[in-house]
């Protein structure tokens, strides 16, 4: 009698941790593969982002860069004009700016400004701070450019906001550098994103 439910006893023990076994086994199968499908849409995410960072940075430095031109020939026309005081140049000079700088500058100023509100969602703080610093040093060189001009309209608008003409051109210099040098460090901060997020395995 004894032996007989000592038989059974040991059975229903085995039959318990049996069954124990099996359902601790599924429950960590099923964790792993929660994890694993998580992990893979972290990935995914991490290199969508990733990949958003890199085209706004790239698009926003077009924006950047297309300006610069822009201000360059509009200071060498000006320059031109300047020098050998033909009125017509004055006025290629003055359509120069007010296509360039004013006009074509509205449209390519938006889509830099759409490209800058992308970077401020998707780009760390450091990143966001030097693109805002390269959108302020273009309007500050739009700004002088624009007073500058005004200097150099043959009987133009005598405004008391104007700087003396010499100081004008210098405010003009000191911007452009002051938008190329922003652009340079956007540059280095942007890369230096890109490099981490990629060796973290984000792309």
């Amino acid at each position: 009698m004894d032996g007989g439910i000592a038989t059974v006893w040991a059975a229903a023990i085995g039959l318990v941790t049996g069954g124990g076994s099996a359902l601790l086994s599924g429950i960590l199968a099923y964790k792993a593969g929660r994890r694993q499908i998580r992990d893979q849409g972290l990935s995914a995410h991490r290199q969508w982002l990733c990949q958003q960072r890199q085209e706004a940075y790239v698009a926003f430095l077009e924006c950047c860069d297309a300006f610069v031109d822009a201000l360059d020939a509009c200071v060498l026309a000006l320059g031109t004009a300047e020098a050998t005081h033909d009125l017509s140049l004055y006025e290629d000079a003055i359509e120069c700016v007010d296509v360039e700088v004013y006009l074509t500058a509205q449209k390519r100023e938006g889509d830099m400004d759409h490209q800058l509100g992308r970077i401020l969602m998707l780009s760390p703080a450091e990143v966001s701070d030097q693109a805002s610093t390269v959108r302020a040093s273009i309007v500050a060189a739009r700004r002088d450019l624009g007073h500058l001009t005004d200097s150099l309209i043959p009987n133009g608008p005598l405004l008391p906001e104007l700087e003396p003409l010499d100081d004008g051109w210098s405010k003009v210099e000191r911007s452009r550098d002051e938008v190329v040098a922003s652009r340079s460090a956007f540059v280095a901060i942007a890369h230096a994103t890109l490099t981490e997020s990629q060796a973290l395995g984000w792309s």
